[in-house]
């Protein structure tokens, strides 16, 4: 084995095997070898045919020891056409989302997150850097859990930030053993959706210390070395390895890295999973961009799944040696999980059952679901949740406040501040702990909370939701005078009947008119939107319902309200009064036969009759079944 050849030469010079008569005993499990191979193996048949992807290596730790079980490094060593002579164990490639989970850990040893802190997946710009989901879709208000197993592209890029920018995160992951990644390379963000091209053994080294509760093992292919006389030169020597991270924090992406019931779908369980044990598990893709002129192609290359039991932990990387492109259905889950699924399954046949022990280290807090604060007295029950921390959360979030704002600007309300203007509501604290990094991040954030998915979120908070209150006096042009006038049919008759009545209202503003309320009695009930930037118009309804709570005499009042929040408002008295059962009856005189024929710079006289028990109050004209004049 080439890899221990190297090995064996780092440690004791170029010369060391020149003394001859050397045993050598490496660390390998010759059973689960013989699985790896045959399983690396029979993947890349399925892989070439189906996703032009020629190779495919893995690499498995004994995570208890540090010691390597298993090393393929490729299906056949001499499938030279393919690259079968390179070891891709140890080759840089770019892990993709297989490095998020590096990214998550060490923000969740800084910054009081945990697996239920809010993250918006919204579009966002960081500098210039308007990135992407891989789906080309953004899901909104999730937490960190939700987040991370659904390989979010977004979060993953604020978490960047929490954990502290480029130069901690790789500071960090050399620690875990990821010493490819060089500081000061001007990685920049995108390292957090792993453009940083570092080696599967590397990556292996790194689950493993979360596998191991924060301490590192010192990866070794040897067992023992005796010269030719059987003396021992050189062996395993059991340590506990140095403690390189936060238990807390190695259990808190444990238990979101095994959470089955949050990733996308039952496919992914069935490739991530284990039976009857849990194992935490991540996949990674990354691509290659292979656009010719203005037509924008983006294909797979790298394929990886890693992932770990507290036993062992085990990398795969699946693509094309020479650094290709593959089909673009190959992906981490179809291209590597299936070897990474079959070796565990093997691996772990013997193995009892263990978990992810959970450290006296760790937090336990009841959070809001909004900010990811300690939820506070006036958080609703909804929106509380028992999480778990690796940093100790002391800041109390202060939404669901109640207030009152002029809807203007979502500012202060003054005695100038028009009545249907002031509008009273819930403050949400949408600044949660991930997103309050960078100021910019929120403007997309509050466009979500009015969004569809927003308003159905706080559907159970009752009430208007308020997110950007200011404490300032909102800017109104004109004198605050109401400068619209309305006209109404309502009071063209003194007796209505109950059901349905053709209504016409008739305004005219200096400003625009967005709205009209209907008020009987000094109370609201019906509103009606007025659509574009019209200062002047006709509001129709043939449909306005009167039910009969309606009966007897009431004072109707309709306001018209402009976009400043101005109204003008008309009210009359109406008496309401039982209807006869029988439709009235209408004769059309003319034209006669009921149709008639003009050109289009013509008209010509509709006359008709209408006999009924009551008082005609209106008649309704309508155009291709659509109200065109009330007469």
């Amino acid at each position: 084995m080439f890899f221990v050849k190297d090995y064996l030469e780092q440690k004791f010079g170029k010369d060391f095997e020149s003394q001859g008569g050397l045993k050598i005993y490496t660390t390998i499990d010759p059973t689960l070898q013989d699985k790896a191979e045959e399983l690396v193996k029979q993947q890349v048949a399925v892989n070439k045919e189906k996703y032009g992807a020629s190779s495919a290596a893995l690499v498995a730790i004994d995570n208890k020891t540090g010691q390597i079980l298993s090393m393929v490094g490729g299906p056949d060593y001499f499938d030279e056409k393919n690259g079968g002579n390179v070891n891709m164990v140890t080759a840089k490639r770019q892990p993709g989302s297989s490095f998020k989970p590096i990214v998550y850990a060490l923000a969740m040893s800084k910054e009081a997150v945990s697996p239920d802190t809010p993250v918006y997946d919204v579009e966002t710009k960081f500098g210039k850097w308007e990135p992407d989901n891989y789906d080309r879709k953004f899901l909104g208000k999730m937490s960190v859990r939700t987040a991370l197993d659904y390989s979010r592209n977004i979060p993953a890029i604020k978490m960047f930030y929490v954990a502290g920018g480029e130069s901690e995160i790789v500071k960090f992951a050399r620690s875990l053993g990821v010493l490819s990644l060089r500081e000061g390379a001007d990685y920049g963000a995108p390292l957090s959706i792993g453009t940083g091209e570092l080696k599967p053994l590397e990556l292996a080294s790194a689950y493993s210390v979360f596998a191991g509760g924060g301490w590192k093992k010192e990866i070794v292919p040897i067992l023992r070395i005796e010269d030719r006389k059987g003396n021992v030169i050189d062996r395993y020597v059991e340590s506990n390895g140095k403690y390189v991270f936060s238990d807390a924090a190695s259990y808190l992406l444990s238990v979101i890295l095994s959470d089955a019931k949050s990733r996308p779908s039952d496919f992914w369980n069935n490739v991530l999973t284990l039976k009857d044990r849990p194992v935490a598990a991540k996949t990674g893709t990354s691509n290659k961009d292979v656009s010719v002129g203005k037509e924008k192609k983006i294909l797979p290359r790298d394929l990886w799944t890693a992932g770990y039991t507290p036993q062992i932990t085990t990398v795969v990387w699946a693509g094309n040696v020479d650094g290709t492109e593959t089909k673009g259905t190959c992906d981490g889950l179809n291209c590597a999980a299936p070897i990474w699924k079959g070796y565990m399954e093997f691996a772990h046949r013997n193995l009892p059952k263990e978990s992810f022990a959970k450290p006296d280290s760790v937090y336990s807090a009841t959070i809001s679901s909004i900010s990811g604060k300690l939820a506070s007295e006036k958080t609703p029950e909804h929106f509380r949740v028992n999480s778990i921390f690796a940093v100790k959360p002391t800041a109390y979030e202060n939404s669901m406040e109640e207030i009152e704002v002029d809807a203007l600007c979502n500012g202060k309300v003054t005695s100038s501040t028009p009545p249907d203007s002031i509008k009273r509501g819930y403050l949400v604290n949408v600044n949660p702990i991930i997103d309050s990094y960078q100021a910019d991040w929120l403007a997309s954030i509050r466009s979500w909370v009015r969004s569809e998915a927003g308003s159905a979120y706080f559907s159970e908070a009752k009430g208007n939701i308020i997110t950007d209150y200011q404490d300032k006096v909102c800017e109104r042009p004109g004198s605050g005078l109401s400068r619209i006038s309305i006209s109404t049919n309502l009071d063209a008759v003194d007796v209505r009947p109950l059901g349905p009545n053709a209504i016409e209202v008739s305004y005219e503003s200096e400003f625009p008119v967005v709205k009209l309320k209907f008020e009987r009695n000094g109370e609201l009930f019906k509103e009606v939107a007025i659509e574009g930037e019209k200062t002047s118009g006709t509001y129709r309804s043939a449909v306005f319902d009167f039910d009969e709570s309606f009966l007897g005499e009431h004072t109707l009042s309709i306001v018209a309200v402009d976009k400043y929040g101005y109204t003008g408002r008309t009210q009359t008295t109406v008496r309401f009064a039982k209807g006869s059962n029988d439709d009235p009856v209408i004769t059309v005189t003319n034209p006669q036969n009921g149709s008639v024929k003009i050109y289009a710079d013509q008209f010509f006289n509709l006359r008709f009759g209408v006999a009924d028990a009551h008082e005609i109050v209106a008649n309704n004209l309508l155009l291709d079944g659509k109200l065109w004049k009330i007469l």
